[in-house]
C-alpha cells in the first residue's frame, strides 16, 4: 500500500436517469434523483479515490456515512460528486463528500472507509 494522505482528492460526473430516481428506487413517488442513488455515487467516489493506493490483495468498505440531501435534482440534469480525504488513521480513512449539480450543491457530508485485506475480509462471512 502506498501512503494515502490527507488533501487526496476525486471527482465523478454522472448523468441523472429514470434509474436513479426515487421513483423507481422505491425511495420516494417522485421522478428526481434518490437519496441511495447520491449516497452510491459518493461511495463509488470515495472508493476511487484511494483504490490506486491500495495493494492487490486489499481493497476498502464503506464503515460510515453522515450525508443531507439538501435539493432535489431532475433526470436529465448531470450531477459532480468531489470526495477529498480529511483523516487518515492506520486504516481507517475520513472523507468530505458533496454532490453538486451545477453550482448548487444538492448533497454533503461525511464518509469513512476502512482499508481491508480482501482474502480475510471474505472469510468473515
Amino acid at each position: 500500500m502506498e501512503p494515502i494522505k490527507k488533501g487526496l482528492s476525486h471527482e465523478i460526473h454522472e448523468v441523472v436517469t429514470k434509474e436513479k430516481s426515487a421513483s423507481h428506487l422505491g425511495s420516494g413517488l417522485l421522478d428526481v434523483y434518490s437519496t441511495p442513488s447520491m449516497i452510491a455515487l459518493m461511495e463509488k467516489t470515495s472508493f476511487l479515490c484511494i483504490d490506486q493506493y491500495l495493494s492487490r490483495e486489499e481493497s476498502s468498505v464503506g464503515g460510515a456515512l453522515n450525508i443531507r440531501h439538501l435539493r432535489p435534482t431532475a433526470i436529465g440534469k448531470s450531477v459532480r460528486c468531489k470526495s477529498t480525504i480529511t483523516e487518515t488513521t492506520g486504516k481507517k480513512v475520513v472523507f468530505e463528500v458533496e454532490v453538486y449539480e451545477g453550482e448548487k450543491c444538492i448533497g454533503k457530508g461525511s464518509h469513512v472507509r476502512f482499508i481491508i485485506d480482501k482474502s480475510a475480509f471474505m472469510e468473515m462471512l
